[in-house]
């Protein structure tokens, strides 16, 4: 089953007051096999968006399986940086493959050149507009994930020279309201029978609602 996470939430765990898990129990407590959900893939406490759960084991297990074989899932994100991508870029393909932080439990890091254990990555970016937030240039952005790393959306864009709005972790920004990285689309073809079924959920319209928090015109120069 397919649900819309929101910001700033975490996936599971008894000891947080709030989780998707426990809402999940909440909305639908006789659809759970073993008394809870399980999530088919991980979306981050600060990013929002489609969440695809499982009510089964086996139900998990073809998730894991669409996942691991990657073709069949299609994931797009919408995103909100700083700074004012030039005009003539339209769409980039980035491709820093990520390592852990050896310093940090939490954080991911851009490979170092002579990394042993890096992972590939491949994020595919599409520049919807370039707009303003609170007086400072940003560009609102659609994002096809080709592989799922952990925190491969945020280094990426990091890494490119435009850090996303609200990303507390990379961009050092505490002070928006939010971090606008939303996951807006999911597609992934699960097998069933002998054939293939095809799921797709559509998050709100995430243009239009990141979009409440900017302007077209930098407001200092509105009368």
């Amino acid at each position: 089953m397919m649900v819309y996470k929101p910001p700033d939430m975490q996936m599971n765990g008894d000891e947080f007051e709030v989780s998707v898990e426990k809402l999940a129990r909440k909305q639908w407590p006789n659809d759970m096999e073993g008394g809870h959900f399980r999530p088919c893939h991980q979306l981050d406490y600060a990013t929002s968006g489609c969440l695809l759960l499982a009510k089964t084991k086996k139900a998990a297990g073809a998730c894991c399986r669409a996942w691991m074989a990657r073709e069949p899932v299609q994931k797009e994100y919408s995103a909100l940086v700083f700074g004012h991508i030039p005009e003539d870029v339209t769409e980039t393909t980035l491709t820093w493959p990520l390592e852990k932080d050896p310093d940090h439990a939490f954080k991911e890091r851009i490979a170092r050149s002579d990394s042993e254990v890096s992972k590939k990555c491949v994020t595919h970016v599409q520049v919807l507009s370039r707009v303003w937030f609170e007086r400072q240039p940003v560009s609102l952005l659609n994002i096809h994930l080709i592989t799922g790393r952990r925190h491969q959306i945020r280094l990426h864009l990091k890494e490119w020279g435009y850090p996303i709005v609200g990303d507390a972790t990379y961009a050092e920004d505490e002070t928006s309201p939010r971090m606008f990285l939303e996951a807006r689309s999911l597609k992934v073809r699960l097998a069933k029978g002998k054939g293939m079924v095809q799921e797709e959920i559509i998050a709100a319209d995430t243009e239009e609602y990141f979009t409440k928090y900017t302007s077209p015109v930098c407001p200092s120069t509105t009368s």
